[in-house]
């Protein structure tokens, strides 16, 4: 059958916040990245690469909604993970342009301590975020012939999600997978739940975006277990590989990392 392109990425990464499609600012992260923020993971490495900026992005949205490109963007832990809230404490000058004008003029009257008084209340808030703290995880990318891309481009990857995760790419690799179907397919990558039926392993189920921004409930491999501590319980999220159980064939692709459900590529049930 045909063959496709897969860029795979080794991300290593302190903590990385992406919000549920559905909560408010990052009060609930997920435990991976969403494919909606692989894409944009992608435009960026395009348009840093490129020189194009922000039009990149524009751009593979529209060939994406157009299915110019086929682009499947997955990831999957690689280690022990734990999801943990903390408290972000931010000044808001740049984005209060009023209160910013007020805080100059309080300053510009040589009056300091009203202008520290100021700042504390109107321009600065603190909230809390929830992250995940990991060590690494892997980003693919599958993609079809069309689209040219470089394994270099995406060392310039700086961010996963909010403006605080920040990460390292630590090795990129590029390989030749070849597009395969079956019914029964085993996978330790997330795919969307559609009328799949997982026969065995273990499995999260939530809603994620996809390529497209569409939101749809994603099978996620990974186990939540408590380990006790010096201190107590803590939850732990490690990764899993299911067993899916589709009611026709259904279309995936072998990597060096295992098996990737591919839905959206070729054929009549994509």
């Amino acid at each position: 059958m045909a063959k496709l392109k897969g860029v795979f990425a080794r991300v290593r990464l302190p903590i990385f916040s992406v919000k549920h499609p559905e909560t408010f600012q990052v009060m609930s992260c997920l435990p991976i990245p969403q494919p909606s923020t692989l894409v944009g993971a992608l435009a960026y490495c395009i348009g840093a690469h490129h020189g194009s900026g922000v039009k990149a992005f524009y751009r593979l949205k529209e060939v994406i909604e157009r299915n110019e490109v086929k682009l499947i963007a997955r990831a999957k832990l690689m280690g022990i993970t734990i999801i943990s809230p903390l408290v972000l404490r931010r000044f808001r000058i740049a984005d209060e342009f009023h209160k910013r004008m007020q805080f100059y003029d309080i300053l510009s009257r040589g009056d300091y301590y009203e202008g520290k008084i100021f700042l504390e209340r109107a321009l600065i808030d603190a909230f809390y975020r929830s992250y995940a703290m990991s060590h690494e995880i892997l980003c693919a990318w599958i993609i079809d012939g069309k689209f040219e891309i470089s394994d270099s481009m995406f060392y310039l990857l700086q961010r996963l999600g909010d403006t605080e995760s920040l990460i390292t790419v630590c090795e990129v690799w590029l390989e030749d997978v070849e597009i395969n179907e079956a019914p029964e397919i085993r996978t330790s990558f997330p795919f969307p739940l559609g009328n799949a039926t997982i026969r065995g392993g273990n499995f999260a189920i939530m809603k994620m975006c996809d390529e497209k921004r569409l939101v749809k409930q994603f099978v996620i491999p990974i186990k939540h277990e408590f380990r006790p501590t010096d201190i107590g319980k803590v939850m732990i999220i490690e990764p899993t590989e299911v067993e899916v159980v589709f009611p026709y064939s259904t279309i995936y692709c072998e990597t060096s990392h295992g098996a990737i459900i591919l839905p959206e590529v070729g054929g009549a049930h994509g």
